[in-house]
């Protein structure tokens, strides 16, 4: 063994023996840290446990006792108003479960009341169980609290009584009763985190009663206590809780990572000492590797010279040639002698690919790993270019690395490639180029290739195609077919041809193998081709050749064959409509059967041309038999043989038809011109309602210039809407065979109505069939015009007439007495006893003595409302008018003319309108609220006394006047009120009922808040004004004021209670989010505040966080917000303080506490404070985040000795 071998040896015994040492060590430094760390997170968790529950417990006390001051203030208080201020103390996530009162300790409301109403009654003086913790909060004046208890109700429940006192009026205080509040235990132990399962701490805690300590385990195990487990107190008002918690699963008996550690020494160790041993074993090896090291390379360099396809060259780096093997010689041309030493510029690459070489050998020299190059090309010393691929690395050298470059010739993969992409191109074109569909597929009808044609037949790409099936595109008839004849070509290896239909094409297949090496199809090819156009022109042959064979044979159509315009074949039929015998027109030019050469020559320009574009021309011309007689025909001609010029025509006789229209259209002409000088309208209207004919007349009644004209708008657009339907079922009726009379307005088109009237029959076909309207019409608008205004003279009387002949004692009845009585003139006998015996006995007196006055002459007519017998049986109320109209020289009343109309609705509103007069002005004059009237100018209609008494005016001083001036002129804050802006004045002007707050104004000047309601009045569907409903809700808002700070406030320190901090604290934090304006939160904590209580007693207890509260009041900005959280506990939020500013406030002020003792009976009373800080963060999602790193803060604050400031570590030292 040498000396540095035996060196090597004793060095690693001494590191043997110092790390075992310091193995021991560090494991039990581990150990220690690991138990310390585990009891720091159990009481950071414990904390924040803690913090929650007290804080919960003490924002449910904080509520009741708003409640305490409300009732203190309105002792008399009932049930209804109790219910009010308690509903909002059960919202917003609160643990009440419901809250009592007791007046003389005796429960008298309650709060929720459903399930409760079995409490009301409680004398707490009679239950022994609940009269000595009721008593004690009677004695102590303070609130107590007992509990947690099992609730009949179920669950648990905590029990709070708070006392409320009143003064008198001579100022002192008086024992009103209890407010009993219900807190559910369960609910508070969930919200407050102890029911979380994923807690990693298990909780236990004691003190049933506020007895501390001492007290009775009331939630987890009792044996926790005896585990060394983290100890909290929860501060009550009576009395404290003690809250244990230790991890799930008790405190860990060694490190988690005491294995980790151990290991991790281990490894340490061997890494120190192997390097050694294997620096002893490698001293002997050294030379026997170096040896091996030069047999390798020798054989390195025979491998690299016989391989053939791989050309490997070796670089300095400096990119000198240090070895070039034959593959290397034959990629490039140049031998090993002509390059080694020399660099590759000089011999192969451009200056760009001697640049890109040197940077890959820089970059293989600075990173250790090989760099590849692909499709390079080169010049061979020949000048042939050459395509290479090549990877170059490194290898150690003697002195400096050795950098190895292999090249593969890729030239000829390269040039196949390329003839592969142009073949698929070529193939591609080819397939597309043809007009039919063409694609490859599988046996199983997967796709391999596809042209455009073939997918556009199913609406698809190509390259969407590739890969599917076939099949998968076609309806399942089709595609069962076509699978069938896909495995038959595989079966056979044969092609097949085979035709099908879809979507109503029909296609022709051809199935083509591809065979492959083993003599098998291993694909096919198929060619589609669309074949409908050959399959419908051949169903068009066969149908014509059994037309053809039809026609040839009938005796009605004339059939001729024609070519250079002679006749080359001729029907008999044709013969026999000219007069020919058989075979006579056979060889005969066609001019000679045209009436003149001029008759021809234009046949011959307008025919021929039509048919030589393959079409059919089809005319009536006359022609001329062989007896000279001149016939009509109708001819239809096309190309037999378009080569030859052959042509074939079609002939049918209608020489009796024609004269028939020649004469039809001499009568409509003759027609024509008498309706054209017809002064009324006549119409034809077709079954579709369209106007098919109209005279001069028609169109000059509705102001149009033609009957497209009137049809372009619509013949029933002309007539008014009202008299659109009978128009329709006139035309109804005249199609079902009827004749109708019809009175209708129409508009014309420049807006002129007129009266028609029109007499409508059926015209009917020679069939027999109704196919057209005839309707004559005339203008009425005269007459009727006439007769509205006689019908609405007569129907603006609506009387009954009378006619007395008083010398003859007879009286006449007109028609107007059936509709008021219901008697016909005839069931009337013509005598005045027949209208007297009709008079009601009550009014038959008045009515007689009316009538002989006016007889006498005392009065100039004759006017009574009384009430007559209907023919039924009910009374009508009628009025009565009528005068003589004749007299006697002496002046007696000859004849007497007179008038009854029936006045029984008038009577009846009149009746209406004064009992619902009466009924409204009983209902104003009882109403609680305030009510009035106003008109459209604003002046006031009516007020009722509730209104007046309210408001402190007389009727007189408001009836007639703007009320808006009186009493409604300015706002609350004295500012003035515009009266466009009064909601009074809104209604009147948009008719929209509104319910506002607002304030009004006494006589006196008193300015007061209103609950307003207004309602539009409507007479004819017109606003005429407004009513005005109105109560005096100043106590009612009093009380809500005073409720929202009781709910706020913490009743002790005048500063906001921990509902409300915390959602100031959340807007803050929303705020943070949208503008990113720094603030920070402050967790302060009275140090040592319990032993100030236990000192001192709760009364001195109280004055320190008053005390605390006006020196923070003193330091703190507006913007600013201090919160009591509980107990001790209070909150400080900063809005646009920045983390220095934070620091800087709370150093500040606390020193300015540490410098300012609570002053109380016993002397000054010094104390100091711990802050925790917390900034806002972006990641804080919502108010807890930041509360937790504050009293995280504030808990390292007060393990470091109190009296301290601590900024929180943000997100780090959450609690998970």
């Amino acid at each position: 063994m040498s000396r540095k071998e035996v060196g090597v040896y004793l060095t690693i015994v001494v590191l043997l023996c110092g790390l075992l040492l310091a193995a021991f060590i560090g494991d039990r430094m581990n150990h220690e840290q690991h138990a310390a760390a585990e009891r720091l997170a159990a009481e950071s968790g414990l904390g924040h446990i803690r913090s929650r529950l007290e804080v919960n417990l003490h924002g449910d006390v904080q509520l009741v006792k708003g409640l305490v001051s409300l009732i203190a203030t309105r002792p008399h208080i009932t049930q209804n108003e109790f219910a009010r201020a308690a509903k909002p103390l059960f919202e917003g996530g609160s643990n009440l479960r419901n809250i009592g009162a007791a007046p003389d300790m005796v429960m008298r409301m309650m709060y929720p009341m459903a399930g409760n109403e079995k409490a009301i009654g409680l004398d707490f003086r009679k239950t022994p169980g609940q009269f000595e913790t009721a008593d004690r909060a009677r004695t102590t004046g303070h609130l107590i609290l007992a509990g947690p208890l099992k609730l009949v109700q179920g669950g648990n429940g905590i029990i709070g009584r708070l006392p409320v006192f009143v003064e008198d009026k001579h100022g002192s205080r008086r024992f009103w009763g209890l407010i009993s509040a219900v807190i559910d235990a369960d609910r508070l132990f969930q919200n407050s985190g102890l029911l979380d399962e994923n807690n990693p701490l298990e909780i236990a805690i004691r003190g049933k009663d506020g007895r501390g300590s001492q007290g009775e385990v009331f939630f987890g195990r009792p044996e926790l206590f005896d585990t060394d487990p983290v100890l909290a107190d929860i501060a009550l008002p009576n009395g404290s809780w003690q809250i244990a918690a230790v991890p799930r699963g008790g405190w860990p008996t060694q490190a988690e990572n005491k294995r980790l550690l151990r290991t991790l020494l281990l490894v340490i160790g061997l890494l120190i000492l192997l390097p050694l041993f294997a620096l002893a074993r490698s001293l002997g090896a050294l030379v026997h590797a170096q040896k091996r090291i030069v047999s390798e390379q020798g054989r390195l360099l025979a491998t690299l010279e016989n391989t053939p396809n791989v050309a490997v060259q070796w670089y300095d780096r400096a990119g000198r040639v240090i070895y070039w093997n034959l593959a290397s010689e034959k990629l490039f041309g140049w031998t090993s002698a002509e390059v080694v030493g020399k660099t590759l510029d000089q011999i192969i690459l451009t200056r760009e690919q001697t640049q890109q070489f040197t940077e890959l050998l820089r970059l293989v020299a600075e990173t250790g790993d090989p760099q590849h190059q692909t499709d390079t090309e080169i010049r061979h010393r020949d000048g042939s270019a050459r395509i290479i691929s090549s990877t170059l690395f490194s290898i150690p050298g003697d002195a400096e690395p050795i950098f190895v470059c292999m090249d593969v010739d890729v030239t000829d993969r390269k040039q196949a490639e390329q003839e592969l992409k142009q073949s698929k191109d070529q193939l591609a074109i080819i397939l597309n180029a043809t007009t039919e569909s063409i694609f490859h597929v599988d046996e199983n009808g997967i796709i391999l290739a596809i042209n455009e044609i073939g997918a556009q037949r199913v609406q698809k790409e190509p390259q969407d195609m590739i890969g599917k099936c076939a099949f998968d595109y076609f309806p399942p008839e089709v595609a069962a077919g076509r699978r069938e004849s896909l495995a038959e070509v595989f079966r056979t290896g044969k092609e097949i041809r085979t035709e099908d239909t879809r979507n109503d094409r029909f296609y022709a297949l051809s199935y083509y193998p591809v065979i492959g090496s083993d003599g098998k199809a291993g694909s096919v090819v198929v060619y589609a081709a669309d074949i409908t156009e050959r399959r419908l022109n051949q169903l068009r042959l066969e149908h014509l050749l059994a037309e053809q064979k039809t026609i040839l044979e009938n005796d009605l159509i004339g059939i001729v064959t024609v070519k250079d315009r002679n006749i080359v074949w001729a029907n008999p039929a044709f013969e026999r409509m000219l007069g020919y015998g058989p075979g006579e027109l056979v060889g005969t030019p066609t001019s000679r059967n045209y009436p003149s050469d001029e008759a021809y020559q234009a046949f011959g320009n307008a025919a021929y041309p039509v048919l030589s574009a393959g079409k059919i021309y089809r005319t009536q011309f006359e022609q001329v038999r062989k007896d000279g007689r001149h016939i009509w025909l109708d001819v239809s001609g096309a190309n037999l043989e378009s080569e030859t010029g052959e042509s074939l025509w079609g002939f049918i006789d209608i020489t009796e038809r024609k004269h028939a229209e020649i004469a039809l259209e001499e009568q409509k002409n003759f027609l024509t011109t008498i309706l054209e000088n017809e002064p009324e309208c006549v119409k034809v209207i077709g079954a579709d309602g369209k106007l098919l004919q109209m005279n001069a007349a028609g169109l000059s009644m509705l102001e149009a210039g033609s009957v497209a004209e009137v049809n372009e708008r619509g013949l029933i657009d002309y007539v008014m809407p009202e008299h659109r339907i009978p128009f329709k079922n006139l035309s109804y009726r005249i199609f079902r065979g009827e004749t109708g009379v019809l009175e209708f307005e129409v508009r014309g088109k420049q807006g002129t109505r007129r009266w028609l009237e029109t007499h409508a029959a059926p015209l009917r076909n020679t069939a027999g069939k109704i196919t057209y309207l005839l309707g004559v019409t005339r203008d009425v608008t005269r007459r009727r015009e006439a007769e509205e205004r006689l019908s609405m003279a007569l129907k603006g009387a609506d009387l009954a007439m009378t006619d007395w002949h008083i010398p003859s004692d007879m009286l006449y009845f007109g028609e107007g007495w059936t509709k008021l009585l219901g008697y016909q003139a005839d069931e009337l006998p013509p005598h005045p006893s027949s209208l007297a015996r009709l008079i009601r006995p009550e009014d038959a007196l008045y009515s007689r003595d009316i009538l002989i006055r006016h007889l006498k002459g005392e009065t100039p007519y004759i006017e009574a409302e009384v009430r007559m017998q209907h023919k039924d049986g009910h009374w009508v109320w009628v009025l009565a008018r009528g005068m003589a109209v004749e007299r006697s020289a002496d002046g007696r009343a000859v004849r007497v003319t007179g008038t009854a109309m029936d006045i029984s609705s008038r009577k009846q509103a009149e009746s209406e309108i004064a009992r619902l007069s009466q009924w409204n002005e009983l209902l104003l004059n009882s109403a609680g609220e305030g009510i009035y009237g106003v008109d459209r100018n604003g002046r006031c209609t009516f007020i009722n006394p509730a209104a007046l008494a309210i408001l402190g005016f007389s009727k007189e001083e408001v009836l007639g006047k703007n009320q808006h001036i009186i009493f409604h002129h300015h706002h609350k804050d004295g500012t003035p009120y515009p009266s466009e802006d009064c909601p009074i004045f809104k209604t009147l002007h948009d008719g929209i009922r509104r319910g506002v707050e607002d304030a009004f104004i006494r006589k006196n000047g008193e300015v007061f808040p209103v609950q307003l309601t207004v309602t539009p009045m409507h007479e004819n569907g017109q606003i005429v004004g407004v009513e005005a409903v109105f109560q005096d809700i100043a106590q009612r808002k009093e009380m809500e004021e005073e409720l929202i700070r009781l709910a706020t406030t913490d009743s002790l320190t005048g500063m906001a209670n921990r509902r409300h901090f915390i959602e100031q604290l959340e807007m803050e934090l929303a705020h943070f989010i949208r503008f990113g304006q720094p603030t920070a939160l402050l967790m302060v904590d009275i140090d040592h505040f319990k032993s100030v209580n236990d000192t001192y007693g709760h009364a001195t207890g109280d004055i320190v966080l008053r005390h605390f509260a006006e020196l923070a009041g003193q330091r703190l900005r507006r913007v600013d917000l201090l919160g009591r959280l509980g107990g001790e506990e209070f909150g400080i939020l900063l809005p646009g303080t920045d983390s220095a500013g934070a620091k800087l406030f709370a150093e500040r002020f606390r020193n300015y506490v540490a410098d300012t003792p609570a002053q109380s009976g016993d002397g000054p009373i010094p104390f100091t404070i711990s802050i925790g800080i917390a900034m806002f963060d972006s990641r804080d999602e919502a108010a807890d985040s930041i509360m937790a790193r504050a009293d995280m803060a504030l808990y390292r604050a007060k393990a470091g000795g109190r009296n301290r400031v601590e900024l929180s570590r943000q997100h780090k030292e959450v609690p998970s």
